[in-house]
């Protein structure tokens, strides 16, 4: 009945100590002077079991694991049986002190925190609505913008067509000629970012190829040709996450003054309108 009230009070440090019937030192005096020594809840992570054993000329001390691995072991000569408790205390706190420091431990390894891109890039479609004179056509593009992150100055692409629209030539009735360009944008685009908007002033060298037919004539033909145009715009976005809705506006002047001329009697010369109005509306995705 001794030995388990005796192991109820000492489980409460996480030691256990067994002193097979040892009175000099006991199991009680030994757990005594080790609560003065080493404290109530001491290395309470571990569990630990301590035999005590008389031998000849002393007493045997000798730790185990809950598994009943040896830890550490020592004999202790006679004496006086409250001075061996005493030491015996001290032996058993350095034993667990450095059994603790020793004991593996379980650490989650936390991947590194990623680092923010340096880069700043989108990718965009939407339609286009270009007013070139009185004559409107609808169309669409794609565009890409790459530049460094929060940084003011990004390159800016376009890939863009339209549909064909009418241009009045000569006298013939019910008879005119027709144009549209497809071509590509390139240049700088200034970026502010007040909040969650993008707003961006944009300017680009256009080339474009310029496709023309007549419709209505006795002998109808087409042509094509090259344009060069200067352009600039602006734009304005809101994102949420990578996806930015947007609407811009911009104008294109034509430099190469491109014109389509009908021979005959009924023929005339007309010049294809050489500045553009652009109407924009789309949406990107991209890392802003």
């Amino acid at each position: 009945m001794h030995a388990l009230a005796l192991a109820l009070v000492i489980a409460t440090g996480g030691l256990e100590i067994d002193d097979g019937g040892s009175d000099c030192p006991n199991g009680a005096a030994v757990a005594e002077a080790l609560r003065g020594v080493a404290g109530e809840g001491s290395a309470a992570q571990v569990r630990e079991r301590l035999e005590l054993r008389r031998e000849a000329g002393g007493v045997h001390l000798r730790l185990t694991d809950s598994n009943g691995a040896a830890l550490a072991e020592r004999s202790l000569p006679a004496g006086d049986c409250a001075e061996l408790a005493r030491t015996a205390a001290v032996l058993v706190a350095a034993w667990r002190t450095e059994v603790a420091a020793t004991a593996p431990r379980l650490e989650l390894e936390r991947p590194p925190p990623k680092r923010p891109s340096k880069i700043s890039y989108e990718l965009g479609a939407g339609f286009v609505g270009s007013l070139a004179a009185s004559a409107f056509a609808a169309g669409g593009d794609v565009e890409a913008a790459v530049g460094r992150r929060n940084g003011r100055v990004l390159g800016r692409v376009a890939a863009f067509g339209m549909d064909l629209r009418s241009i009045a030539v000569g006298t013939q009735a019910n008879a005119h000629a027709r144009f549209t360009r497809a071509g590509l944008s390139a240049g700088p685009q200034v970026r502010f970012r007040p909040g969650r908007w993008l707003l961006d002033l944009h300017a680009e060298a256009t080339f474009a190829l310029l496709y023309l037919d007549a419709v209505g004539f006795l002998t109808n033909q087409r042509a094509f040709g090259f344009d060069l145009g200067l352009g600039a715009g602006a734009r304005a976005a809101i994102h949420a996450g990578p996806v930015a809705p947007f609407l811009g506006v911009g104008v294109v002047g034509w430099l190469t003054g491109q014109s389509v001329q009908v021979s005959g009697r009924l023929g005339g010369t007309a010049v294809v309108p050489p500045i553009e109005v652009l109407l924009q509306a789309g949406i990107a995705f991209g890392n802003y």
